[in-house]
């Protein structure tokens, strides 16, 4: 963007964990002309620039190579690299051809590389300006990592009969018989792995791609997956990028803006009015929607009403790929799409699992006979419990043996029960669900989000070491990501967990563990004076961390209700401190409204509430702290439509 700057792109790093001293990060930046890269959104930053938010620590053994992790993972899913000679480079003086980067992947176990810079490989790029801006405003989800790991689990030989019904859809002669591709299949049957391999080895028809997850509010929101659909298409789509920025600039859509608008301005913004400028044709298209099963909450599916509602909207050549259980009543809703249906057969499943198995023995150098039938039976047919054998016998360091095959459990849940027993110790310890591990584990399943370790540790009371300690024996299960927020492996294990008909120990009852987390939020807000706050007695929210009090205000309504406490829930809403504070911290404010819709089924003043704050959102936009006096306003005032 300028003589200091220079943007690469480049794609596919992992980051993982590394702490780094104070010394280390200015040698990277300023002696060594250091750049980070965001995998994220791509951005790059070079020699002298200020990183913040870093958890310093002490650094042994290659110093900028810690820092270059520490930064990267700051960042968010990317990496560091050097310029080898002390060479930065800019836009108008760029490396010479023989120039090489130093690449340090952010993991303590994989070698420094040096890779050529070369202007004819693709690797030195200019940024797009235009992609720059859309980039900064739309901040599209990025799945790079997903279909990384996807795809690095992938065993070859297999899911031929998926990419092969792919490809009859892709090339039926009548466009728009079937503008819906539908693959649906049980819980971990390996339904993310066969969407990530199409969008890897499709790339020429998939323009755009979403992965739903149930534990991620971000990935079950419509409005963040239009802005991410939007920003993929313009990177491929010159005609669509200009459009879009277009109708961008028309509706004077900014990032604050774009949170807050209602989902019809915002899919007519972003998708239906710039598709449809497009003079020419560019083509057939795919967009890849995985897992829209997960997207299930409080008993509605906002994505899945989003596509159906409006998706019918946009243009022919613009079909979609999607994956889901077969459980779920989607495909009625898209029957408007007079969808195709691709159900996972029981054979072709079946072939793919022994393929997996017999590659298992190969690499793990078993010479004595295995019954491989036997072990697919086991699994009942489910990838994730095929993945999750081999893991834990990689762990393990254990050869398979007959015996070993003969005594596995049964299906994916009992094969949970099985590994959780020997996680909690349960035969020697009695008392093993008072263990601080059972409680985070009840927390994490419990939560409306991904729990952030700093959430933890103040629901929990317990230390960062003792944190760190648990989780690691929990590791297999629970995942922990470059933001410090943990993830369960697979839905499949949440549905275990918290099932009517689990009859093991090992039973999370939803409704006591959201009353945790309503009390704690409730404890929390009332030790910052909210409610009933007083100019005597101010809101005093910096008494904990912003993570904390970021998914107190997001979520606290809806912990509050699930445990049956709403008077407690509507005394919130009704409280000026908690709307001004929620109004001014929430990312999106139609928080605000569907907290209010919770609590209106039998409560017309709930109802009027809700209304007041949709009309009230233009205010919020100049000044969130007239919320109110805008509320005073329209319902004591007469503020409402007349058929309020």
């Amino acid at each position: 963007q300028d003589e200091k700057h220079i943007r690469f792109n480049v794609l596919d790093f992992v980051v993982s964990s590394n702490s780094v001293s104070q010394r280390g990060i200015q040698s990277l930046c300023k002696e060594d002309a250091g750049i980070v890269i965001d995998g994220r959104t791509g951005d790059v930053w070079c020699g002298n620039f200020t990183v913040g938010d870093l958890s310093y620590g002490t650094s042994s053994g290659g110093t900028r190579g810690k820092a270059a992790s520490s930064i990267a993972e700051q960042a968010g899913g990317c990496f560091a690299i050097k310029l080898s000679d002390n060479y930065c480079g800019s836009v108008s003086n760029p490396p010479p051809a023989n120039a090489k980067i130093e690449v340090y992947p952010c993991s303590s176990t994989c070698r420094k590389e040096s890779i050529p810079i070369n202007g004819n490989n693709g690797m030195l790029n200019q940024e797009d300006d235009e992609l720059l801006a859309l980039r900064r405003t739309l901040a599209p989800l990025q799945d790079t990592h997903t279909i990384q790991k996807a795809m690095e689990s992938f065993t070859p030989n297999t899911r031929e009969w998926a990419m092969s019904r792919f490809d009859d859809w892709t090339n039926l002669e009548n466009k728009t018989k079937h503008k819906v591709l539908v693959l649906s299949a049980v819980a971990g049957l390996g339904k993310t792995a066969i969407a990530s391999r199409i969008i890897k080895e499709r790339s020429d028809v998939v323009i755009a791609y979403f992965f739903c997850k149930h534990d991620d509010n971000l990935r079950y929101d419509p409005k963040r997956m239009l802005s991410s659909l939007a920003y993929q298409m313009a990177e491929r789509l010159p005609a669509y990028k200009e459009a879009l920025v277009s109708s961008m600039e028309m509706n004077t859509l900014s990032m604050k803006i774009l949170a807050n608008s209602n989902l019809i301005s915002l899919f007519n913004t972003l998708l239906k009015e710039p598709l449809y400028s497009i003079k020419q044709e560019p083509g057939q298209y795919v967009i890849v929607i995985d897992a829209l099963d997960e997207c299930q909450h409080d008993g509605r599916n906002n994505i899945l009403d989003c596509i159906q509602r409006h998706f019918r909207d946009l243009p022919t050549w613009l079909r979609f790929f999607i994956t889901t259980r077969p459980e779920v009543p989607i495909i009625g809703k898209l029957k408007g799409f007079n969808p195709e249906l691709i159900k996972a057969e029981s054979e072709e499943n079946l072939k793919d699992l022994r393929v997996f198995f017999q590659n298992l023995l190969a690499e793990e150098n078993i010479e004595t006979e295995i019954n491989i039938d036997k072990l697919v039976e086991k699994s009942e047919g489910l990838f994730i419990y095929a993945s999750l054998l081999a893991d834990t016998l990689r762990d393990q360091n254990e050869k398979i043996t007959q015996k070993m095959v003969d005594e596995l459990p049964t299906g994916i849940y009992a094969f949970y029960e099985e590994q959780f027993s020997r996680i909690f110790d349960t035969e020697s310890d009695e008392r093993w669900y008072e263990s601080k591990g059972w409680d985070i584990v009840v927390m994490i399943v419990a939560a409306a989000e991904p729990l952030h370790l700093k959430l933890l540790e103040h629901f929990t009371g317990l230390r960062v070491e003792e944190l760190k300690k648990s989780i690691q024996t929990l590791s297999r299960f629970f995942l922990q990501d470059n933001e410090n927020r943990l993830h369960t492996y697979h839905k499949s294990l949440a549905d275990w967990l918290t099932h009517d008909d689990n009859e093991s120990d090992f039973y999370v009852n939803p409704k006591d563990n959201e009353t945790i987390f309503a009390k704690k939020s409730l404890n929390i807000l009332q030790e910052c004076n909210i409610p009933d706050s007083t100019a005597a007695n101010q809101i005093q929210l910096n008494k904990y961390d912003s993570v904390v009090i970021s998914y107190i205000l997001q979520h606290g309504i809806k912990h509050l209700c699930s445990a049956g406490m709403e008077k407690e829930a509507c005394r919130l809403v009704l409280d000026a401190g908690w709307l001004v504070s929620a109004a001014g911290r929430l990312e999106n404010r139609y928080n605000l409204v569907m907290d209010c819709e919770r609590l209106s089924e039998n409560d017309r003043i709930m109802e009027l509430m809700g209304r007041a704050i949709g009309l009230a959102m233009n205010a919020m936009k100049t000044d969130y702290r007239q919320l109110p006096g805008q509320l005073i306003g329209r319902l004591g005032g007469g503020g409402l439509p007349k058929n309020a």
